[in-house]
């Protein structure tokens, strides 16, 4: 059965399944202003909660969650989530998001996009995912031009949030042009 790994390493950075020892320095990230106001939710996350929630995702077949690094340096967090609940090795459509911590050195760079290719690429590749989707705040014009460059597609409004939607094909031929960039020698990007 297709799987994403514990581990994924692309394009100079690599993804880590979430552990224990990670989760405090993601709900410093998450409660920072410069990542919290582009987050659905806009609540403080006290550590107990933090602790509760990631005590709940051990056993998610539905989600996963990882921390992103570059230079042996953690710079994000990354999280792919199944959007009808059932687990993903079994979803169709998957909601794939990203954020980075506010002083991550891939902030507004050609490197941002090196970890959503790499999650993305897993998920079509290693999953049987016939789309990926992201909600967006329409306020958010980072996040949608990100997301278009990625091959995105709005396909409609949800509770106040842009929805958008790729397939494995629109994807391919939208990143191409990026995986160039990032692979080209002396970008410090190749894996």
């Amino acid at each position: 059965m297709p799987k994403l790994p514990d581990q994924i390493q692309a394009f100079a950075v690599r993804l880590l399944r979430l552990q224990q020892g990670h989760i405090e320095q993601v709900r410093q990230w998450r409660n920072h202003p410069a990542v919290a106001q582009h987050m659905l939710s806009q609540g403080y996350i006290s550590p107990e909660q933090q602790q509760a929630w990631f005590e709940r995702i051990q056993t998610a077949a539905d989600r996963r969650y990882y921390l992103i690094h570059w230079r042996d340096q953690a710079c994000g967090f990354a999280s792919v989530t199944s959007t009808d609940s059932v687990p993903l090795t079994q979803a169709e459509d998957l909601e794939a998001a990203i954020y980075f911590a506010p002083d991550s050195p891939l902030r507004g760079n050609l490197l941002a996009f090196a970890p959503a290719l790499a999650l993305n690429d897993a998920c079509f590749a290693q999953l049987p995912a016939q789309r990926l989707l992201a909600r967006v705040k329409p306020d958010n014009q980072a996040a949608l031009r990100f997301n278009q460059a990625m091959g995105y597609r709005q396909i409609g409004e949800e509770n106040g949030l842009i929805l958008l939607a790729m397939n494995a094909a629109d994807y391919q031929r939208a990143s191409q042009s990026i995986r160039a960039l990032l692979n080209r020698p002396g970008r410090g990007a190749v894996a």
